[in-house]
């Protein structure tokens, strides 16, 4: 019997499919791993870790275990007084938890953090709340004070800005950069959004505000790359009946109706009873 005769080398087959061509397959296999590997691990860690958006749902089981856990509030005055949904959200903590809250609490003057507010039993875990909601500000004073409104990673950032936006274009932003800051601070943070109430002061600054709104709502949605989740309040507002009964006289900041709701839908939002 003759010696067999093996195939030219470029018709040889292993599993039915020319040699070669396996080849091609591993060395691209490879090179696509290579390459994720090196765009996850050199990429700014704001930008790799959109791979994996956090959820608004992980602050509830958080809050669940003893660790101390801090929240930075950047945004404006729907948020700075003690009836409004800053301090809400901070009392709902504290009693659902069974936590220690510290509001600090911004001065625009000092240009810093002027005064802590105890909410809660003291001696339990502790939650820190830096509440940097500057009245009449919008994002481009966040941004520019960045440092000093979040002076330590958070766990939780809420951005909350709409109100002093004069162009809606630049809502999305000013809130994208503030996503970014956040991110850059702890990239394992959680970022919500929150879209803030209807204005019905006059006919062109409600559509304005709201066009800033939509448009802040779709960024978030579909084209986010910062892994943020929008808590949406302006929705809300509309879904409880008539804006206006939620609003004070000037028809644009929040009276204390107003603000239960705003409360109501940012703590179902983490998932906070």
């Amino acid at each position: 019997m003759g010696k067999p005769q093996l195939a030219p080398w470029h018709q040889r087959t292993w599993g039915g499919a020319p040699w070669w061509g396996w080849t091609l397959i591993a060395v691209g296999t490879i090179m696509a791993t290579v390459f994720l590997w090196s765009v996850a691990t050199s990429a700014p860690h704001g930008d790799a870790l959109t791979l994996r958006p956090n959820e608004l749902d992980a602050v509830s089981a958080d809050l669940r275990n003893p660790d101390p856990y801090s929240i930075t509030v950047v945004g404006d005055s729907t948020a700075n007084n003690a009836d409004e949904w800053g301090y809400r959200l901070a009392d709902r903590i504290a009693s659902t938890f069974k936590r220690t809250v510290i509001v600090h609490d911004w001065s625009i003057e000092q240009s810093g953090y002027n005064r802590e507010v105890t909410v809660g039993a003291p001696g339990r875990p502790l939650v820190d709340i830096w509440n940097g909601s500057a009245s009449g500000k919008g994002p481009a004073y966040s941004i520019e004070n960045w440092a000093k409104l979040s002076p330590e990673p958070a766990k939780l950032y809420l951005i909350n800005h709409g109100h002093n936006v004069a162009d809606p274009s630049r809502l999305v932003d000013g809130v994208n950069t503030l996503a970014r800051d956040a991110k850059a601070q702890n990239p394992l943070a959680t970022v919500g959004i929150v879209l803030q109430n209807p204005r019905m002061d006059s006919p062109e600054r409600q559509q304005s505000q709201q066009d800033g709104v939509d448009r802040l709502r779709s960024y978030v949605e579909h084209e986010n790359i910062y892994g943020a989740a929008v808590i949406d309040v302006n929705r809300a507002y509309y879904r409880a009946g008539d804006v206006a009964l939620l609003l004070r006289e000037d028809r644009f900041h929040p009276n204390v109706r107003g603000s239960v709701v705003a409360a109501d839908t940012i703590a179902a939002r983490l998932d906070i009873s």
